[in-house]
């Protein structure tokens, strides 16, 4: 009975060293990737932002300016008016051109950030599996013991995914 509940301290006190260590190593760290991965795509969320203004501010001066366009046209002989109804299409079609470029651009270029901070956390999680795995090699545990521990790190890093 005495070895049994040794044992089961051993396993315990184990247990929560095991917990420590993985909330220094790996979900602080982790934790801080994400964070700062977070405020990269907020900032570049702020940046599609300002250039969807500024695309809307340019949008409104072309629309302006092709307000005064159609004014002259009025003034101006058929064939004015029709070359102002040409370049009135033209820089509207431009303008939303725009628009959806610098929209497109700021999509993939948060996907992409997206993509590298999931990345970085797998490498990171295999790292840790990796410098577990070495210590409970060089611990001389029973192979049912490493066994266990090995999946109730698995289930952990899983459950954090």
């Amino acid at each position: 009975m005495l070895t049994l509940n040794a044992e089961l301290i051993y396993t315990i006190i184990n247990i929560i060293i095991l917990y420590l260590l993985m909330k220094k190593f790996l979900f602080k760290p982790v934790t801080d990737i994400i964070e700062k991965r977070q405020k990269g795509i907020e900032n570049a969320l702020e940046e599609a932002e300002k250039q969807k203004q500024q695309a809307n501010e340019l949008y409104c001066r072309y629309q302006q300016s092709i307000s005064k366009m159609q004014q002259e046209g009025k003034e101006i002989v058929q064939q004015a008016k029709n070359r102002a109804e040409v370049e009135y299409e033209k820089l509207i079609a431009d303008a939303k051109q725009e628009a959806t470029q610098i929209k497109l651009s700021a999509e993939k270029s948060v996907a992409i950030q997206k993509q590298k901070a999931m990345e970085e956390a797998r490498e990171s999680i295999v790292n840790l599996a990796l410098s577990m795995t070495e210590k409970l090699i060089e611990e001389n545990n029973t192979a049912a013991a490493d066994e266990k521990k090995l999946q109730e790190f698995l289930t952990q890093a899983g459950e954090k995914q």
